[in-house]
């Protein structure tokens, strides 16, 4: 069972070119998008997963470019539109207009990321310690993921070929240190 956005265009599982996401966009300018970079859908899920559902059931779009369009499943699972890195390179990011961008630690570049405080964008970092750079500017933070994200984060995790671990209940992000209306739409809440 997968949450599918019933707006997107019939055409089965995969990812979606560019030109069907400016298709999309231009109908539902006023959604607000969660566009997540990683190095793979696995860390994506393991690290998030209960998160994406949550946003997902909550009317948010979440966006997620992968490079293998052949390792989506576990995306569509919970709901994520995954799109094929190939012709979406990362400066692409922009031009979907994002209103949070979840960056894995590994996959950060200060080009791709918009300044923080000042951008129309909430930046989220997961996957270990902030770099340097903005270490002073990020503070943990967590998200419960509700009873319907564990499953099915569960699910997607199996999906992706990992084992699941955990109890999933907390998934635990580097978010800008001001408490802006992005966070609380994002619902989350001070670590520690």
């Amino acid at each position: 069972m997968a949450v599918r956005s019933a707006d997107l265009p019939e055409r089965g599982f995969g990812t979606y070119s560019p030109m069907e996401w400016r298709a999309h966009a231009r109908r539902y300018e006023l959604r607000y998008r969660l566009v997540v970079v990683a190095p793979d859908v696995a860390e994506v899920v393991h690290h998030l997963g209960g998160w994406l559902f949550d946003m997902r059931a909550s009317g948010w779009e979440v966006i997620v470019p992968v490079s293998d369009p052949a390792a989506v499943r576990p995306l569509e699972i919970l709901g994520a539109v995954p799109l094929d890195l190939e012709h979406w390179p990362a400066a692409a990011v922009r031009e979907i207009r994002p209103d949070v961008l979840a960056i894995a630690v590994d996959s950060y570049r200060s080009d791709l990321v918009p300044p923080l405080g000042g951008g129309h964008s909430e930046t989220v970092l997961w996957g270990g310690l902030p770099p340097e750079e903005l270490g002073y500017r990020m503070r943990p933070a967590q998200h419960r993921v509700s009873v319907a994200g564990r499953a099915f984060k569960s699910c997607a995790v199996r999906a992706s070929g990992a084992r699941v671990s955990g109890d999933g209940c907390t998934e635990t992000f580097w978010a800008g240190a001001e408490v802006t209306g992005a966070r609380r739409l994002l619902e989350l809440a001070p670590a520690g």
